[in-house]
């Protein structure tokens, strides 16, 4: 695992490499590195990926959600967080909402199908 490390300091943000090397960050830098990220993680997963039967992904376990709407309810609002407690959160539209409701169900009977199995062996 990477020793790398991303730390405030001060009015910026030191970001200091497994060989101690550093590079000082704004604000403005911290943005611009956090809209590249995944993108750039996209690039990096892309090299381990075996086309579409074996496509390398981080996946990062949830404990908890949150669900709302936005103040004029034209978008529903998912917030998930990780064991960590950091949380991210998407803005879904409607139809991209109705999408996953429609999806939810028949994956969570796979789940619930999958533990029963499990538990009778």
């Amino acid at each position: 695992m990477s020793k790398t490390a991303l730390n405030p300091v001060g009015e910026g943000y030191v970001l200091t490499s497994e060989h101690g090397d550093t590079i000082t960050l704004s604000d403005a830098d911290l943005m611009v590195l956090a809209q590249s990220a995944q993108r750039l993680k996209d690039y990096v997963l892309a090299k381990y990926s075996r086309g579409e039967a074996a496509t390398a992904a981080v996946l990062t376990p949830v404990v908890q959600i949150a669900v709302n709407t936005d103040l004029h309810q034209t978008h529903l609002h998912l917030g998930m967080i990780d064991p960590a407690g950091a949380r991210t959160d998407f803005s879904l539209s409607l139809d991209v909402a109705k999408e996953l409701a429609e999806h939810l169900p028949s994956r969570v009977a796979e789940l619930q199908r999958s533990a029963q199995e499990r538990s009778q062996h």
